[in-house]
């Protein structure tokens, strides 16, 4: 891989970088049959299903398949999927909760209107059916028919990722372009494959990788497996091994080099150097912070639920999920959490954060509605969330349970604490600013 001394890449990386050629090759022979362009799609697609193949694990097999739903909403022809071993093969009309992975394969990809028509319907199908898990769904073109293919293929993840509103998609694209094979990923603290800034921040948003830093072959490996890993409760997989690989990978180049777009600001992006994390990978812990002189919380002490927490006093080391909010916005909004034992008429009259905010308003403003799955290890034995707002902690919430999706985003139920004792202990310290409103701090 040019533009890396040899001593830096691995083994591991050398080895899965070879498929470029695999893929390379294949869109060359597919490219013979020009003449006949839906013969040429069809090689390539064949021979982009043999490769994946040989990418995933045993446990589970690679064809093409229509997607399918009882009323027939939701039929779509899929170039790829990755489907459990013990599907049968007879089977080409497959339900979403079939589908471990969804795939389309491009010979030349110059638009991106079939892409996003297809991240919906995958959405719309799994919000219709008891499937439970996000729906991982990647693209392997070849041809990228555009001028800035960095910034050409991380738009297309992010428009086909806000597109999925109803239900969460994890989207990927992987292009293997003679002109300049790249990888382009939608991250945030529940994707499959996560992104630590140097500065130890999850990232939100997509980033763009090039071949000199990460080859496509290599990327689109990791990300089959972390999706498989991450969706597929009966998988057994074993994720360790590419754990140390991908460890040492980024510890012997001190960081892989990517271009990152913020979601909360798609025009503009960034360079960074990032830490790739695999599923169960353990967030970075913030610096120590150092504890302010315990401020009001600011609620209507009568509106807040007064809870005995002896015995469940948070103690310093105790991880939190950290949430920061914003100014107040006069936003009002409705939603239905009757499907979790609530009411179907939930409301709030805005969200964000000022000074002597009420209780009820705090909760509904700091519980939902987040990108996050709640089903990853991220939020394993995570009880509080601290509710932050410009730079210090403000109150502290019990998490009673994980609810959603809604229009692909979660949230929880819980109450405000007003345990003396933990709220002298979480509420007037001094805290990192992050770009993500939501994330993981131990205090």
């Amino acid at each position: 891989m040019a533009g890396r001394p040899d001593a830096v890449i691995s083994h591991f990386e050398q080895e899965l970088a070879s498929y470029d050629a695999s893929f390379q090759f294949a869109l060359e022979a597919a490219r013979a049959l020009e003449q006949h362009a839906g013969t040429m799609g069809a090689k390539f697609e064949d021979s982009v299903c043999s490769t994946v193949q040989k990418l995933i694990p045993a446990t589970h097999g690679v064809r093409p398949a229509l997607l399918a739903s009882e009323d027939d909403m939701y039929r779509k022809q899929l170039d790829l999927v990755v489907h459990s071993a013990h599907v049968p093969l007879s089977h080409n009309l497959l339900p979403i909760d079939w589908i471990t992975v969804a795939g389309e394969v491009k010979s030349n990809l110059s638009k991106d209107g079939d892409i996003r028509e297809t991240a919906k319907t995958l959405a719309a199908a799994a919000m219709a059916s008891p499937r439970r898990a996000p729906v991982p769904f990647f693209v392997i073109a070849g041809q990228l028919k555009a001028r800035s293919r960095e910034e050409w293929l991380s738009g297309l993840v992010a428009s086909a990722s806000r597109d999925a509103l109803s239900w969460p998609v994890w989207v990927a694209a992987f292009s293997f372009d003679k002109a300049g094979p790249i990888s382009a990923l939608g991250v945030s603290e529940s994707s499959p494959i996560r992104v630590e800034s140097a500065g130890g921040e999850l990232l939100n948003g997509v980033i763009a990788v090039k071949r000199e830093q990460l080859s496509p072959s290599t990327l689109c490996y990791l990300w089959l497996w972390a999706s498989i890993y991450a969706v597929d409760v009966t998988s057994r997989m074993t994720m360790q091994f590419m754990r140390d690989q991908l460890r040492k990978l980024c510890e012997k180049s001190g960081g892989i080099s990517v271009r990152f777009e913020p979601d909360a600001d798609a025009d503009e992006w960034r360079p960074e150097l990032v830490t790739l994390l695999l599923p169960d990978d353990k967030p970075p812990d913030a610096a120590a912070v150092q504890p302010a002189a315990p401020a009001s919380p600011g609620l209507d002490s009568a509106a807040a639920v007064l809870s005995d927490e002896a015995g469940e006093s948070a103690q310093h080391g105790h991880k939190v999920m950290l949430i920061t909010l914003g100014d107040w916005v006069d936003e009002p909004d409705t939603w239905d959490e009757s499907p979790w034992g609530g009411s179907p008429t939930e409301a709030r009259p805005g969200y964000g954060y000022y000074d002597g905010i009420p209780a009820a308003d705090l909760l509904n403003s700091c519980r939902l509605f987040w990108n996050i799955n709640p089903y990853s290890g991220t939020w394993d034995d995570v009880k509080y969330a601290v509710v932050a707002h410009d730079g210090l902690t403000r109150a502290v919430v019990r998490i009673d349970d994980f609810i959603g999706p809604f229009w692909g985003r979660y949230g929880f139920r819980g109450r405000v604490i007003a345990d003396p004792k933990l709220v002298g202990e979480l509420v007037g310290r001094e805290v990192p600013r992050r770009q993500n409103p939501v994330t993981t701090l131990v205090l």
